[in-house]
């Protein structure tokens, strides 16, 4: 039994890594992309990096990526096309509470992606520190 889970480890930590890889990449093209919607991108920009959250490092990280990549256009589209609101829409309201109101505005599938990431990070930490690891002897016995 235990032999069977020691192969299994290693893949378990490659599908981990994967996971955390897919989502890190579907939640960067999403806020990167509002960043490039015309006035929900300049909303967005001017109250998401006064609050400490996940939205913050999507939305900076996703936009400089994009940018670099020539992406912005397309995941703008992209992005403003998952959203169940329109941008009018959740632009009305208390500034402040714009990231939460884009937030739910997600597909239930994004808004799952976008909570995932940290714990997907963290299983895939724990996945590779619990992998089996090749010990070799590097001098010879005398």
């Amino acid at each position: 039994m235990k032999a069977g889970v020691n192969r299994l480890r290693p893949l378990l930590s490659v599908a981990a890594w994967l996971l955390f890889a897919l989502s890190m990449t579907a939640n960067l093209w999403f806020w990167g992309g509002l960043a490039s919607v015309p006035r929900l991108g300049t909303a967005l920009t001017a109250v998401v990096y006064n609050q400490i959250s996940l939205s913050a490092t999507y939305f900076g990280l996703g936009r400089i990526a994009l940018h670099r990549l020539g992406y912005s256009r397309a995941a703008a589209v992209r992005s403003e096309s998952l959203l169940r609101e329109s941008p009018e829409r959740l632009l009305e309201g208390p500034p402040g509470l714009l990231v939460q109101r884009v937030i739910r505005a997600q597909p239930v599938q994004q808004r799952l992606l976008h909570h995932a990431a940290p714990w997907l990070l963290l299983a895939a930490l724990t996945m590779h520190a619990l992998a089996p690891k090749t010990v070799r002897i590097t001098s010879q016995r005398r």
